[in-house]
Formats: structure tokens, sequence, C-alpha cells
């Protein structure tokens, strides 16, 4: 009688069996497995796109959506009052639209587009949509983790690609609003006239003391401390976002004269709760990025612009 090896054959099996295991694994996390001939199949322009001709990105996600428009001078962000994109970060996007390249291919199957950040925005997915003008195509960027990926609308199959894509779920990415992107005069205020309330007041500084602008008597310390806070907020501030001007009625407005003969404006305006400031500099200097537009400043920077001791009556 011929004897069989019992324990090698298990451990053929075994082995059969943990190959199966692993080819299965690795079909599940790529998504539908695609084949070694599909993967042979893929070239360059199944990701990459031609940028030289556009003139509009929409960017659509869960968080909201928003365009970046070419313009002769660079691009722009119209929602945003045309504020300038920070050409850097335009120049990214595009190198990352123009060079992406294929590293996996994944899954074509929708259902699990999730998993690599792909889903449809329209559908409460995380995936950033962005429809290509002039043209009309549509792609959809993911992330997870440290790892990017890509689909286009007219192709199921998604992809792994080697290129990081801009944080285009974050709308003021693009700009600059700090003092960088928001010039403001570099001089000290000697004078600052208040209108809020009905009533209007003045503070002048005429030697490096502040002094009420009627009685030229010196102001309480709470009032200097406000004056200071002020002047530090208006240098130091950052926005958080911009819009076109409303044309609303300020609720406060100050008038700002500078040591170096700037004369600047400030408006407050509130709309659904929110504050929205306007500036108007007159001096040396170019101030064309305030014209036409206003800005959503943080709590904390309004509490020291708009501090008690300066705009209200009740104050005096």
């Amino acid at each position: 009688m011929t004897r069989v090896n019992w324990s090698g054959r298990t451990g053929f099996i075994a082995a059969l069996t943990g190959a199966a295991l692993v080819s299965l694994g690795a079909a599940l996390i790529s998504g539908s497995g695609p084949s070694a001939s599909e993967f042979a199949g893929i070239t360059p322009e199944a990701v990459r796109t031609d940028v030289a001709p556009l003139t509009r990105v929409e960017v659509q996600t869960i968080d909201g959506e928003y365009v970046l428009a070419r313009r002769e001078a660079g691009w722009v962000m119209p929602d945003k009052a045309d504020f300038p994109v920070v050409p850097e970060k335009a120049e990214m996007l595009m190198r990352s639209l123009d060079q992406a390249m294929v590293i996996e291919a994944k899954t074509s199957l929708p259902e699990r587009y999730d998993a690599l950040g792909l889903g449809d925005p329209e559908d409460g997915g995380f995936g950033a949509k962005l429809t290509l003008e002039p043209g009309g195509m549509s792609l959809v960027f993911g992330v997870r983790g440290a790892r990017h990926y890509l689909r286009r609308e007219s192709n199921p199959r998604a992809y792994l690609i080697d290129q990081a894509m801009p944080p285009l779920h974050n709308a003021v990415w693009w700009i600059d609003l700090s003092e960088t992107g928001l010039p403001r005069p570099s001089s000290d205020i000697v004078q600052l006239d208040v209108h809020a309330s009905g009533q209007s007041r003045r503070f002048v500084k005429p030697a490096g003391v502040w002094i009420d602008g009627v009685s030229e008597a010196p102001v309480p310390a709470l009032k200097e401390s406000a004056l200071q806070f002020m002047s530090d907020a208006l240098s130091g501030f950052t926005a958080e976002d911009v819009r076109a001007s409303t044309g609303l009625a300020p609720s406060v407005q100050y008038r700002l004269v500078f040591a170096d003969g700037t004369v600047g404006v400030i408006e407050f305006v509130t709309e659904d709760g929110e504050i929205w400031t306007r500036f108007d500099f007159r001096g040396d200097g170019d101030w064309s990025v305030y014209e036409g537009r206003e800005f959503r400043l943080d709590a904390l920077t309004l509490s020291d612009l708009l501090a008690d001791e300066l705009v209200s009556a009740s104050s005096e």
C-alpha cells in the first residue's frame, strides 16, 4: 500500500490557501482588481490635463463651491470680488494637473470611491470636483492619508497618482489676507475721529500722548489702552474672508490720520449678525487691493478695533 505524506500535503494546501487569501485581499484593497492588461493600457493622458488653454476652474466640495478664473494679470477668485490668487498656489494646481502620473490603477466601482476620498460632493462625498473650462471636463480628486487619488467623471476607473493636490476644500487658502497681501500704513496714528451711535469724538496724539481732541486733556488710562490695542490690531490683523462691497451704511466709522500724512477711513457694517470692514487709504503706496471690497476679521481683532471705550457714548 502506498503511504500518503499528509503533513506535506497539509502544508501544500495551506500555502495555496494563503496565496489565495493574499490575492483576494489585494483585489479588495485595489477595488475591483484591475488586470495587468488594464494597467498596461494606461497612458499619461488618462490623468494629465492640458492646462495651457484653461481660463476657469470650478471647485465643488462638501464644504461649498468657488471659482478660480484666469485674467490677463493672473488668476483671481470671482466669488471674492476678484481678489488675486497667490501666483505660487495657482502654479501648484496647474503643475498637479499637468504632470500627474499614475502609480496604480484602483477601483472602477462607485460604491468604493469613498474609501479613496473620491465620493461625489453632490452626494455628500469628500471628493473635490473640478470642472475645467473651456471644455467642461470634470475631475474628482481625493486624499486618504498621504495618498492622492484621481478619477475623471467620463471614466469610472480611479487612480493613485504621484502629485499632491492643493487643499481644495479651503477656498480662502488661495488668497493672501495677511499683512503681506493687505498692506497698511507703517507710521503711527496721530489722529482718530470716531463716528458712532449718532455722535462724533476725536482723539489726537501730538507729542506721543493721546489727548481728547476737544478738551485737550489726557485721555483716561482705559481709553489710552483701547487706543493702543486698536492701533496694534490695525497693523497686525489677518482677514478671514473677503467679498464685494455691499454699500451698506456703516454702524461705526473711523477716520485716521497717520504721521506720514496718509489718511484712512475704516467702516464697519453688519449683515446677518456678521461684521464686515471696509478700508480706504489715501497716500503714498498702492492701496487698490481694498477698493470695492469688504473684509471679515476675526472676533479678537474686532474687539480691539471696536472697544467700548472708543465707540460707546456711555464711556465718556
